[in-house]
């Protein structure tokens, strides 16, 4: 089975136009059921990319665009300070959408401050912000899916598992949906499938310079988002001992290479993370992410009971991302892949490489889960995504045992494979069918409806909780935080003010969004089989206006009636609720009469 690797393109080529060579020659060599695959994928994976467009903002909750990845690079860059997230895929964006900036810095007309900011929040040039960092967490996925199949035909050592480890891996929820966002998952899961590919296609050919560039790839994943990291903590340690011992004899250049690689690695996340030209920004960073970044939002308790839960609801949770019966496809595709089996040339199958993405899930798990101690759809994205693979070994060992036998076993094998895989589409679906029957929608529909001169609407939370409104709208958005500190939306008035004191304000509508309210209306709980409520949750309650505003206003006792559920209710593709922000219901109060 004769599969591409990157080796010929590195010899004479950079890493990042070797690496857009090597997917766009992965795509020229598709047979025609994998390009179907790849059109329908890329379909699950485009369609819906305007979700809440155009706007002076996204509804990408924790995106990067359109409004932070350049100040995210100044921070980088500024001494002493620094951004959340490293800054590769922010220095991606901002070459991508170089000609847009440069518009807008000349339609400003001066560099003041004033003069940039309003220039830059222009809808338009928000919009093509926005677009521009989808459509590249678009292609990044659409590269995920292609790695996914390579690394499914090289486990299998069976070409039909590519085709099927393409479609489980497009069809994971998780992935259709911040394919469609500028959430930073897609893309530094792009680098790190890319890594892991090339660690096993190194450990396959016994070709030890192939670390290099899985080194660069897994270095790249890393500067992207930090949690890259947990991807390999625990998986690429085992291969290598396991490589080394096949070596034991010849292990010299093995140990000189896999000590490059880790060189190579480190070196490159420091270079591009800023330790060098940022050094008290950099551990500014680090401090960060050590402390509120992560410990403020743990869900689970510091301890090896709380470490278990976390790790147990990661797995429990794999219903969310697939069909539940995937589940024991999975499973069946670990053992089918460590079972010693040839390929057509004679090449047996090598455990430890089939071994890697079950490693590689299982590092992320301990690694980052359990660490962190916090478990969200996006942090089980990694390992469903991995996982996937096995469900395509096991697909393709299935077709070649019903190749075998009467044309019944064919018809029966076609016709499962095709149930199962609709039923993964309908799930993968509805996200899409989410983003384009947004609640916010019918909310900005109800407002047009309704609004008279003169009425005024108050909305509560960051932009990324609030509908669009119409130009000349009165809005305000009230809050107890500075209005500084605030992140600007056109066209509507900061008031910082207690949310109690609604009646001086006397607003005909309040707009506002469970994926904000519902930290005042949650209730304290105590922490049960390793679960704890997050510090930041109970942080809030400690807010006792909001936290009785909020409960009065839902229990219709503020002055205030609820004139809209906006909710999507769908009988073919099911509501789907992601990150706070998809799906999430919003709700409109109009003042009693």
């Amino acid at each position: 089975m004769a599969i591409r690797t990157l080796d010929d393109d590195f010899r004479r080529q950079n890493l990042l136009r070797a690496t857009f060579q090597h997917l766009r020659s992965l795509f020229a060599g598709l047979t025609r059921e994998e390009r179907l695959v790849l059109v329908v994928v890329a379909l699950l994976h485009g369609v819906g990319l305007g979700w809440g467009l155009p706007s002076s903002d996204s509804w990408d909750n924790d995106g990067v665009a359109p409004r932070d990845f350049l100040p995210g690079l100044l921070k980088t860059f500024t001494q002493g300070d620094y951004y959340t997230y490293p800054p590769l895929q922010l220095l991606l964006l901002a070459l991508l959408t170089l000609p847009v900036t440069l518009f807008a810095l000349a339609r400003a007309g001066s560099l003041s401050q004033e003069a940039v900011v309003r220039s830059f929040l222009d809808p338009h040039v928000m919009t093509a912000f926005t677009v521009a960092a989808r459509a590249m967490s678009f292609v990044q996925s659409m590269g995920i899916v292609l790695v996914m199949g390579e690394l499914a035909a090289l486990i299998a050592k069976d070409r039909r598992a590519r085709v099927y480890g393409m479609a489980l891996a497009g069809l994971e929820v998780t992935l259709t949906y911040y394919a469609h966002t500028t959430n930073l998952d897609v893309p530094y899961l792009f680098w790190a499938t890319l890594a892991l590919l090339a660690f096993a296609r190194a450990k396959e050919g016994d070709a030890p310079k192939g670390l290099r560039r899985a080194a660069i790839f897994a270095a790249f994943a890393v500067a992207t988002k930090d949690q890259a990291y947990a991807l390999f903590m625990f998986s690429i340690p085992p291969l290598a001992v396991a490589w080394l011992w096949q070596r034991r004899t010849r292990a010299r250049e093995l140990v000189r290479e896999l000590a490059v690689a880790v060189l190579l690695t480190f070196g490159v996340v420091l270079l591009i993370d800023g330790a060098f030209y940022n050094p008290r920004g950099f551990v500014a960073r680090l401090r960060f992410l050590l402390g509120p970044a992560s410990q403020d939002f743990a869900q689970y308790a510091k301890t090896l009971r709380g470490a278990a839960a976390a790790f147990a609801d990661v797995w429990r949770s794999f219903p969310v991302h697939y069909p539940a019966v995937f589940a024991l496809l999975f499973t069946a595709g670990v053992l089918i892949a460590i079972w010693p089996r040839r390929d057509a040339e004679g090449r047996r199958r090598d455990a430890a490489v089939a071994l890697l993405p079950a490693l590689g899930a299982l590092s992320f798990t301990l690694g980052f889960n359990c660490w962190a101690r916090r478990v969200e759809e996006r942090f089980e994205m990694p390992q469903m995504v991995l996982m996937s693979v096995y469900g395509a070994v096991a697909l393709a060992a299935l077709e070649r045992w019903a190749r075998g036998r009467s044309r019944p076993a064919r018809v029966a094998f076609g016709l499962l494979c095709s149930v199962a895989l609709l039923l993964a589409l309908r799930q993968s679906a509805a996200v899409v069918a989410v983003m384009l029957d947004d609640p916010r929608y019918q909310v900005e529909d109800f407002l047009a409806a309704k609004l008279a001169s003169g009425d005024g609407v108050e909305v509560y939370g960051r932009n990324v909780y609030l509908p669009r409104f119409a130009a000349g709208t009165h809005v305000w958005r009230v809050g107890p935080d500075e209005v500084g500190r605030r992140n600007p939306m056109p066209g509507i008035v900061e008031v910082e003010a207690p949310y109690g004191a609604i009646a001086q304000r006397k607003p005909r509508f309040v707009v506002v969004g469970a994926g904000f309210a519902w930290r005042y209306r949650i209730g304290r709980w105590d922490g049960d089989a390793g679960r704890v409520q997050p510090v930041s949750h109970s942080g809030n309650l400690t807010d006792t206006d909001a936290t009785a505003f909020f409960q009065s206003l839902f229990a219709g006792t503020a002055g205030y009636r609820e004139v809209l559920h906006a909710r999507r209710e769908g009988r073919v593709f099911p509501t789907i609720e992601l990150h706070a922000s998809l799906g999430m219901q919003v709700y409109v109060f109009e003042r009693d009469r």
